[in-house]
């Protein structure tokens, strides 16, 4: 399979151990998904980049389910009770708005459900912003 993609390679820097490192991402264009990160130390990027091959390196890999498919995404206003999200937990935040979301996630779409809680931008009128997206 040969598809487009984009990939990014950056050198960091840290306050622990290792104190820099180069982190190489590989992106599949058509998904969006970042379905490969490679990270290593700047020492052992410098020694793959000079062909001497077989470094170490530790991969993070996810997203493969997505590959070469379309993300599509959409945007609807789910009925909850905001003033009572507003004020909910973390998980009964989740529990309230996956509840709200359930009647449209068919033919694929899955809500996004957000680390950061509640955001007054998305809520008015008893309804809640709720981004949906699929692959196809």
């Amino acid at each position: 399979m040969k598809l487009d993609g984009a990939i990014s390679i950056t050198r960091s820097q840290s306050n622990v151990k290792p104190y820099e490192f180069v982190t190489i991402e590989v992106v599949d264009k058509k998904s969006g998904s970042r379905f490969l990160e490679v990270t290593m130390s700047v020492e052992e990027f410098g020694r793959a980049v000079l062909n001497l091959a077989s470094r170490p390196c530790m991969l993070d890999v996810g997203g493969l389910e997505v590959i070469g498919k379309q993300m599509e995404h959409k945007t609807i206003a789910v009925d909850v009770d905001t003033k009572k999200l507003m004020f909910a937990r973390e998980q009964e935040f989740k529990t309230m708005l996956l509840d709200a979301c359930r009647p449209y996630m068919v033919d694929g779409w899955k809500p996004d459900m957000w680390e950061d809680g509640y955001n007054g931008h998305r809520s008015k009128d008893n309804k809640y912003e709720v981004t949906f997206r699929r692959y196809v």
